[in-house]
């Protein structure tokens, strides 16, 4: 992780006197500004805060959660629920959850099938003087927005942006967002930037994938390698458990199910062995899977799915696949004994005619 968010991290276990915890960081970083509008000097006691924003900049931040974002989630969704801490910058002021007179507008958030954002609307004010309450039309804020697509702030935006020294025009004072203000508008002592779409999110914590596996049922037990990408910064954690495919617990190997931990600084892989079922029938190679989940302090990485293959190692065919002999009574059997002996010595074998039963024959032909 980078080192702004590793001191976060340290701050947050100073201030409740506990040890690091393991998190999920994920990182945004807007392309560079491609617009900046600089307040115009002098700038009075009347100007509120003047500040310039540097050429060339970006927006950038993290937020943190203690398990990965869910699959799936859709932008209209609020998901400030799921976050323990986040940090934004538009690389003049920097802006935290403890910023006097801070302001969580938005936090949208997209992902997809893997957990991984695919597009955001955060969108975070500040009073420039920092009460708590009591603020009227026209007092001054500043914005930050952390987006991917701009089109998710509304139908006619097409770049993202933020604002220093902004004069406050829409107030809004409710149980969920107590004196907050949803607009501004730029004065001659404000600074603008905007951005185009392309933000980019990364996750800052290590992956965690299992790989295939195989062995022979006569090996007894078959054995899945779990690796992690990255050392974690804390202690970090995933949960496993058995799957049926053709190969069936109880009967082809053991159902079995577990938690593996890594200690912080540790990426050591770590080994699952499953026991497997022996038994002396030929049949087709079986298959099951171990599949990870309960994610903590990671995520998953390439493969959270291992397959397993029990191969058969028997040449004798299976009660399946054999076709028994119908057994014969007793009376069938010495009836059977008779008509082979019938058959070998007196009426199996036929006789050859003699020389009066030709001519008997030729007689009763002429006769016809």
């Amino acid at each position: 992780m980078p080192h702004w968010i590793h001191t976060a991290f340290a701050a947050l276990s100073i201030a409740t006197c506990l040890p690091v915890q393991a998190g999920i960081a994920y990182r945004f970083t807007s392309p560079a500004y491609t617009q900046v509008k600089n307040f115009t000097p002098p700038c009075g006691p009347l100007d509120g805060h003047c500040q310039t924003l540097p050429e060339g900049e970006r927006v950038r931040g993290y937020f943190v959660t203690a398990a990965p974002l869910p699959a799936n989630l859709s932008i209209g969704t609020n998901s400030y629920g799921l976050v323990s801490d986040w940090k934004f910058s538009n690389g003049t002021i920097e802006l935290t959850p403890s910023s006097p007179g801070v302001r969580v507008l938005k936090f949208q958030l997209a992902t997809n099938d893997a957990g991984e954002i695919t597009d955001s609307l955060i969108e975070i004010s500040r009073w420039t003087d920092g009460a708590a309450s009591g603020h009227v039309t026209g007092e001054r804020v500043e914005y930050i927005h952390a987006v991917v697509t701009q089109s998710t702030i509304d139908a006619s935006a097409t770049m993202g942006r933020t604002v220093l020294n902004g004069g406050c025009t829409i107030i809004i004072s409710s149980t969920v967002m107590p004196d907050t203000c949803l607009g501004h508008n730029p004065l001659p002592s404000s600074s603008t930037a905007t951005y185009p779409p392309g933000g980019v999110w990364e996750i800052d914590a290590p992956r965690v994938s299992i790989g295939n596996a195989s062995a022979s049922e006569a090996a007894g037990s078959v054995t899945f390698t779990v690796s992690l990408s990255d050392a974690p910064d804390a202690p970090v954690s995933v949960n496993w458990h058995t799957l049926d495919d053709s190969a069936a617990a109880g009967s082809d190997y053991t159902a079995a199910s577990g938690t593996l931990t890594w200690p912080q600084g540790n990426k050591d892989p770590q080994q699952i062995t499953i026991t497997l079922r022996d038994d002396a029938l030929h049949e087709p190679d079986k298959t099951f899977s171990v599949q990870l989940d309960g994610f903590t302090g990671i995520v998953g990485g390439a493969s959270t799915t291992g397959v397993g293959t029990i191969v058969d190692d028997d040449t004798t065919p299976s009660a399946g696949n054999a076709r028994p002999v119908p057994a014969l009574s007793a009376a069938a059997l010495a009836l059977l004994s008779v008509t082979l002996s019938a058959w070998g010595f007196s009426g199996g074998a036929r006789k050859r005619p003699s020389a009066g039963d030709k001519s008997d024959h030729l007689s009763d032909e002429r006769s016809h």
